[in-house]
């Protein structure tokens, strides 16, 4: 009967010893999201090429987004409806960025992990930059892109989708000083219709790079 008591408390000395160890271990670290927003800016242009006003689009799909941990790209992401998703992640300091051409780019405030799901509130903006005028804006069948560049050189001017793919190239050529147009039909490379609500047309030349955003 006493070996039984002993074997007992034993046990149950045992057994309180494992439950304290088990509490003071620290739980391994749980993965959580960052979500953010995207906006674009463009500018509205009549059919008699007079400023119309400014657009902003905070619902597009398809913006490239990508996570930075460091110098290091973590992932990479699309918008949908305007928001961006990053999901897996564990604690640290991230940084969410975007990019179409040049300096049409934007990068967020360090957005830091610890124990919860991160929504940033430094939404992530791309507006239109440059001198380049697409009449009419927004456009059915054509539109018309003015510019004007200062000395002779090689100027290429494309058509882009939301993600920075080219969808049509319209130009890429030396040109002499002066202003100059260059029409887009709407069709893309291979001669498709190009249907979806918004694009970037831009203009390179040399260190000069300009991009406005097409609304359909």
């Amino acid at each position: 009967m006493r070996r039984s008591r002993v074997r007992w408390a034993v046990a149950m000395l045992g057994s309180l010893a494992l439950s304290a160890c088990s509490r003071e271990q620290p739980a391994a670290p749980g993965l959580h999201s960052i979500v953010g927003h995207v906006r674009l800016t463009g500018y509205l242009v009549d059919a008699g090429g007079r400023f119309a006003g400014t657009r902003v689009v905070g619902d597009a799909d398809g913006v490239r987004v990508e996570l930075a941990y460091g110098d290091r790209v973590v992932a990479r992401t699309s918008t949908v409806d305007g928001t961006y998703r990053f999901s897996g992640l564990g604690p640290g300091a991230y940084v969410a960025r975007t990019h179409l051409i040049g300096a049409v780019a934007d990068t967020t405030d360090v957005l830091t992990i610890s124990e919860s799901d991160v929504f940033a509130a430094d939404t992530l903006r791309l507006a239109a930059r440059g001198d380049l005028y697409p009449v009419p804006n927004p456009f059915a069948q054509a539109t018309e892109v003015y510019f004007e560049i200062p000395d002779t050189e090689q100027v290429a001017v494309e058509i882009l989708d939301v993600a920075g793919n080219s969808v049509r190239s319209l130009l890429d050529t030396v040109l002499a000083p002066g202003l100059h147009g260059v029409i887009w039909d709407g069709l893309d490379r291979d001669g498709h219709p190009a249907t979806a609500a918004l694009y970037w047309v831009t203009l390179v030349a040399g260190d000069d790079i300009r991009a406005q955003l097409l609304f359909r």
